[in-house]
């Protein structure tokens, strides 16, 4: 059918991204051993997935790549992103935390370009903690 999972696992002695089919049988891990990769999300195409990682050595950064684990690329975000990207409906961007002090919400598309936040205030009194962002259908 297509179809698979995508989960986080410490299987092979760090967290990293595994695939599997719905039906079982054995998983692979189009990541591994460069960090520790966590909270993969589809593309609506099924295509890609984002994940945050520790793999660039400066705290938790987005990352997308192919289903396979071919082409991976850090999307550029301020600060330390703080959460996985959640993909717009139509596959074109992705929602994400990103934390430059405090947590808030930003967009990127997903080539990486047009980063925009949408959610940052006045920090007075206090900056919010933005956090969980996801698309309506």
């Amino acid at each position: 059918d297509g179809m698979a999972i995508a989960f986080m696992s410490d299987r092979a002695g760090a967290f990293n991204i595994w695939v599997t089919s719905p039906s079982g049988g054995a998983a692979t891990a189009p990541t591994s051993g460069q960090g520790i990769d966590v909270g993969p999300v589809w593309s609506p195409d099924g295509s890609q997935l984002t994940f945050s990682s520790t793999r660039n050595g400066i705290g938790n950064a987005l990352f997308v790549m192919h289903a396979d684990g071919t082409d991976v690329r850090e999307l550029p975000t301020p600060g330390m992103n703080v959460g996985s990207g959640q993909w717009s409906p139509d596959g074109t961007r992705i929602a994400m935390v990103c934390n430059s002090g405090t947590a808030h919400i930003c967009l990127i598309n997903a080539d990486g370009a047009g980063l925009v936040d949408v959610s940052m205030v006045s920090p007075s009194p206090r900056p919010p903690v933005d956090l969980s962002p996801t698309w309506s259908p």
